[in-house]
């Protein structure tokens, strides 16, 4: 799934593929690109990424999503995964100080307000009961019968 591949898709194939809105998505390309502009004071100082913003996000999106390995990732956009986990890194990074992405902090969540909310957390473990070594039912099939 490249960019090129899903840029003319329409809202509901979009929304499918990749989880965001459309605007949402255009929302953060815009963010990327203004904190780029802005940090960046010399972009002849490095080489460029082989992927665009969009492909960028995109390769972010895919693993919040879906959880891939970079190395499958970086197979899909033909970099390495190295590279990938760098991006990953830095889209994180710029996507969490914009202000219109930064999620609630803990002393928010805990106020009166959300005082009624519940977040329920199944964490359960199954023990497997399996037989010991020295058990008659594991040392039956290892007797030998002699004639």
């Amino acid at each position: 799934m490249n960019w090129k591949h899903i840029e003319h898709k329409n809202e509901t194939e979009f929304k499918r593929l990749t989880g965001f809105q459309r605007a949402t998505f255009n929302i953060m390309v815009a963010e990327v690109k203004k904190y780029i502009s802005e940090f960046c004071f010399d972009p002849n100082r490095c080489r460029p990424c082989k992927l665009c913003i969009e492909e960028q996000i995109l390769a972010t999106i895919m693993y919040w999503k879906e959880y891939s390995s970079m190395a499958y990732i970086g197979g899909i956009f033909g970099v390495h995964e190295a590279t990938i986990c760098r991006i990953i890194y830095k889209i994180e990074n710029i996507l969490s100080e914009c202000k219109r992405f930064k999620l609630p902090d803990k002393k928010k969540l805990t106020k009166a307000s959300v005082k009624n909310s519940f977040l329920i957390v199944d964490a359960t473990e199954i023990h497997i009961e399996r037989p010991k070594k020295n058990s008659k039912i594991s040392t039956q099939a290892k007797k030998v019968i002699t004639h």
